[in-house]
């Protein structure tokens, strides 16, 4: 488990985005998180559930931005997490972001039965956007691709960015709405 990047699916047309919390975010109620149904053979019929959000205080679970803007910059401590193209002062930049999760918490027999990944609109998000607002363009479509190589939270750049792999890659639709 290195964890899974998000990107848009055409990262050449700029304005579009998808934007959510980070975990660096203040409002905690837009934080991601995943929540894991399993079972494990060891109890009949016995189901459990964990949920997993990113913190400093958790170690393994974390977040962070790249972007081919800032290629040699870590921006972990950014506010923001998802995937935008936008035009920084004139070339377009590439934003994507990644996340892990500690999962060591599930037993090693457990059969998962049901992962859901949440990720919450960051609608006082002021960075990028018309007028101070979120954008979402006209096609921001998105993939999770799973991560295949280690990376840190306090390292990772566009310039050491982790290798991803497409296959079963999980599509994030078009927003319809900013929000």
């Amino acid at each position: 488990n290195y964890g899974i990047e998000i990107a848009e699916q055409q990262e050449t047309t700029p304005y579009n985005s998808l934007i959510f919390g980070s975990s660096n975010n203040s409002d905690t109620t837009i934080h991601p998180k995943l929540v894991i149904v399993y079972d494990t053979a060891e109890v009949v019929d016995s189901v459990s559930c964990i949920t997993l959000q990113p913190s400093a205080a958790r170690g393994q679970d974390w977040d962070a931005l790249i972007t081919s803007g800032l290629p040699s910059n870590n921006l972990a401590t950014h506010t923001d997490f998802g995937c935008y193209i936008w035009t920084c002062s004139g070339p377009n930049c590439t934003v994507r972001s990644l996340i892990n999760f500690d999962l060591s918490a599930i037993p090693a027999n457990a059969t998962i039965t049901n992962a859901t990944l949440y990720l919450y609109a960051d609608a006082n998000n002021t960075n990028i956007g018309i007028l101070g607002q979120p954008t979402y363009g006209s096609s921001d479509a998105g993939w999770i691709k799973r991560i295949t190589s280690s990376w840190t939270v306090t390292g990772v750049t566009w310039n050491n960015q982790p290798t991803t792999i497409n296959t079963n890659e999980v599509p994030l639709a078009h927003s319809t709405n900013s929000t």
